[in-house]
Order: structure tokens, then C-alpha cells, then sequence
């Protein structure tokens, strides 16, 4: 739900120029189906909007990603976007569940099931760096869009209640610090995830990437 209106946004543009979408969530089981058809080559282009499973796979959250998620895509060639959606939120399950480390967080209750804690600056450094670590060995086919005024809707300024500058700056400054050897596009945009601004821009960067390999949609 959280860079839902993103995701929405970005299906729909992309089904007005003829494409067919299919959305995975990002549960766990839906990057790795996502994952698995890129590798079978059923699948012919990715926006990887929200990317949390990453978050959820280092910090013991309720809907890892295996160590392969955001890794797939870039080798196999097919154009890709990739954007650090809730790359804030670790997702735990109830409150009882959350790891001893993370229990003096604000704690947004989902429903009865799923709760989600914020990755602190430390934590979102570290974040950065790996994020940009899965896309090494891009064949330039992938680009990197960031939001800069936040990665989900809890950190949409000015009243989000995950507003934290200075944590989602350490982790574009560590991305970025990654990025240096491997030389990958990058686009910063001062948007949140979910502004209709920038869904258009993940849009037509996907739109670029497409044309280039395969000519008009």
C-alpha cells in the first residue's frame, strides 16, 4: 500500500501505450516469482518500484527477498527500472514479533498480522550500499530512480510519520558511494515515490530504455 499510487500510476501509462503489466507484491514470495520468470525470459521488461523485500531479507522482516532479489533483471538484459521503494520499512508481523533491536521505533500497525518499524540512519547507510551492490554486473539496461522527499507514503513530507532527511540521505549518499565502481545511471528526482510526477519520470525512463533495445512500444 505504501508506494501503491506509484505502481498504479506507472501500470496504467505503460497499458495506454499498448503494454501488458503484471504486478508482483512485494511479499516475499511475489519478488521471487518475479524473479524466477525474468531468469525463464517470460518476462521482457521490469520497474522495480518497491523494493522492501531487501530491507525485510537483511533485518529478519516478514517478507524477505532471497539473496538473488534485484539481481536478475540486470543480467539477464531486458530493460529495467529500479526504484528504493519503502526501502525504509522493515515489515515484522505482530508487535510481539519485532526484533529486540527495533523495539524502541515508532511501530505503524498494519493490521493484526503485519506491523512495520523504520530503518535508522546507521541501517539505511548500510541499505544503500547493498541496494546497489545487487545491481553489479548490469549490462547497461538498468537505471536507478530516486526519490529524493521520500520512498514511501510514511515519508511524504511535510506530515508523514516517517519523515527523516537525514536517514534517506545516508542512504542515497551510501548508493551512491557504491556506485562509483559500477557506473550505473542514476536519476534523483526532489519527489516523493508516490507524487504523479514521479511515476512519469520512471515512465518514460522505462520508455527510453525500451525504445533503445526494441524500438517503439
Amino acid at each position: 500500500g505504501v508506494t501503491t499510487p506509484c505502481v498504479r500510476a506507472v501500470a496504467g501509462a505503460l497499458e495506454e501505450k499498448g503494454f501488458d503489466t503484471v504486478v508482483f507484491h512485494a511479499v516475499g514470495s511475489g519478488g521471487r516469482a518475479m524473479e524466477m520468470l525474468i531468469g525463464e525470459g517470460q518476462i521482457e521488461g521490469v520497474i522495480d518500484i518497491t523494493t522492501s523485500e531487501l530491507v525485510d531479507g537483511e533485518y529478519g522482516g516478514k517478507f524477505a527477498g532471497d539473496p538473488t532479489r534485484m539481481t536478475v533483471a540486470a543480467r539477464a538484459g531486458v530493460p529495467t527500472i529500479v526504484v528504493p521503494g519503502a526501502m525504509e520499512v522493515l515489515n515484522c508481523g505482530t508487535v510481539a514479533s519485532v526484533p529486540p533491536e527495533f523495539r524502541d521505533r515508532d511501530v505503524i500497525v498494519h493490521n493484526t498480522s503485519v506491523c512495520a518499524v523504520r530503518v535508522d540512519r546507521t541501517q539505511a547507510a548500510h541499505l544503500g550500499s547493498e541496494f546497489m551492490g545487487r545491481l553489479a554486473g548490469a549490462n547497461g539496461n538498468v537505471v536507478v530512480v530516486v526519490p529524493k522527499r521520500g520512498f514511501s507514503s510514511y515519508s511524504k513530507e511535510p506530515d508523514g510519520p516517517w519523515v527523516d532527511g537525514e536517514a534517506d540521505a545516508a542512504f542515497i549518499d551510501a548508493l551512491d558511494e557504491a556506485n562509483r565502481d559500477l557506473g550505473i545511471p542514476v536519476r534523483k528526482a526532489e519527489l516523493n515515490v508516490n507524487d504523479p510526477e514521479f511515476a512519469e519520470i520512471v515512465t518514460d525512463e522505462f520508455l527510453r530504455l525500451w525504445q533503445r533495445e526494441n524500438g517503439d512500444a
